[in-house]
């Protein structure tokens, strides 16, 4: 049985483009911050950490800790996948361009963070 922990250490490093998508998408914030750029487009780093800390409820200061978060982690994260590219000068963020394949993966991803509708 494959599992990520056993194919590398916890940064992503040594999987296979799929494999590291798929990890990439199983954490909460990373998601939302792929929906955000999928919907609004092209956003700072600021207007993302923003709107991940007022997503989940954040303090002022949290918004800070997500912003550190986003940049020295999650961002790396995305763009080695090729799901994000970053300005690091301009400090802004866009979606990257994907193969239908990963796109469709990241589709079913996020749809089914989506609310329900009554």
């Amino acid at each position: 049985m494959s599992d990520y922990r056993n194919r590398s250490d916890h940064d992503g490093r040594d999987r296979q483009p799929r494999d590291l998508v798929s990890w990439i998408l199983a954490d909460g914030q990373r998601r939302v911050a792929l929906s955000h750029l999928r919907e609004q487009g092209p956003t700072t780093l600021d207007d993302l950490s923003e709107h991940l800390a007022d997503r989940a409820g954040s303090e002022t200061d949290d918004h800070r800790r997500v912003r550190t978060s986003l940049s020295n982690h999650h961002i790396p994260l995305m763009r080695r996948a090729g799901l994000v590219e970053y300005d690091e000068a301009g400090e802004t963020l866009a979606m990257g361009s994907v193969s239908t394949e990963v796109d469709d993966l990241l589709a079913v991803s996020l749809d089914a963070d989506a609310p329900a509708e009554e």
